[in-house]
């Protein structure tokens, strides 16, 4: 069935709307004013129904017209996001691409990358997602993301995938000031940790193994959503857990959380940022490089 509306038809539209006379658009357009009133009057005779209505000197939309209108510029944007799109892809460039990062990092550690990309003026739109413990690589396996940032120890799950190491963060076991915990300064065993609640964050995996933080078999464990959630869980009392250790230094200097000895201390998290093998377009191809000569130092600020 051939369509009575065109690009054509709302692109006059468009032009008469925005400059209020048909003179005004035949300019705009580069036009003769009888092509834009041959296109406008064919339109109407076709769909049964007046568009525009003249005021005075000038012409606006009926309300049929504006509701046509309003869907147009929809599908006109469409349009010209669908030929940028292909534009783009003849040269390489993806129409969008998914950076995972691991919730324990805070968004700022990508400022920097994400300012030097927008100076090329790329048209490529840039996503990102958080996601916890071997959630990352799970994205970059199923193709959620086109590069992650996450834990290096859990890395080997992501199976053919390059990486660039990012360097390390101390972590913290601490609870809220004034918990019973927070005054003990011989290391609990086991048993005794069974009188606490143990706060972690859930991982956000679909498909590969999630990662288990289990301290002891009869410590009880609630896994929170995200780091937001594990914070305002620790601030409230409801248990002890990991923090970076410069958030915690921040919540310590605060007094609102206080600093857990009597548990043994954990290794500092390395991470690192990985992409799949074959993954070929340009821009994760940009992100790529970048994070090679920049990565580690993206680390040493991200909490700065």
């Amino acid at each position: 069935m051939n369509s009575r509306l065109t690009i054509d038809s709302l692109q006059v539209m468009t032009a008469i709307a925005e400059t209020g006379s048909f003179a005004a658009a035949a300019a705009k357009l580069h036009r003769v004013p009888s092509a834009i009133s041959h296109t406008i009057k064919k339109l109407e005779n076709e769909l049964g129904v007046a568009l525009f209505q003249r005021v005075g000197r000038s012409v606006e939309l009926t309300a049929a017209g504006v509701d046509l209108l309003k869907e147009g510029r929809k599908i006109l944007r469409a349009v010209a996001d669908l030929e940028s799109r292909v534009r783009m892809a003849a040269d390489g460039w993806e129409a969008e691409i998914t950076l995972a990062l691991d919730h324990q990092l805070p968004f700022n550690m990508l400022v920097p990358a994400l300012r030097a990309f927008d100076e090329m003026e790329q048209a490529t739109r840039v996503h990102v997602i958080r996601e916890a413990e071997t959630g990352p690589w799970d994205a970059l396996v199923w193709r959620r993301a086109d590069l992650a940032i996450g834990r290096a120890e859990t890395l080997h799950v992501a199976g053919d995938c390059e990486n660039v190491a990012l360097g390390h963060l101390d972590m913290d076991y601490v609870v809220a000031a004034g918990h019973p915990l927070e005054h003990a300064e011989t290391p609990f065993t086991g048993t005794e940790l069974g009188n606490f609640r143990f706060l972690a964050t859930a991982d956000t995996s679909r498909g590969l193994p999630p990662e288990q933080h289990i301290l002891a078999e009869n410590v009880p464990v609630s896994r929170l959503m995200d780091l937001r959630d594990k914070l305002e869980a620790l601030r409230a009392g409801l248990g002890f857990g990991l923090l970076p250790r410069p958030l915690a230094e921040l919540e310590i200097r605060a007094g609102r959380l206080a600093r857990v000895t009597a548990v043994s201390a954990v290794p500092a998290d390395q991470f690192a940022v990985a992409w799949r093998r074959e993954s070929t377009g340009r821009a994760t191809q940009w992100f790529r490089d970048y994070f090679q000569d920049c990565g580690p130092a993206m680390l040493e600020r991200a909490f700065s």
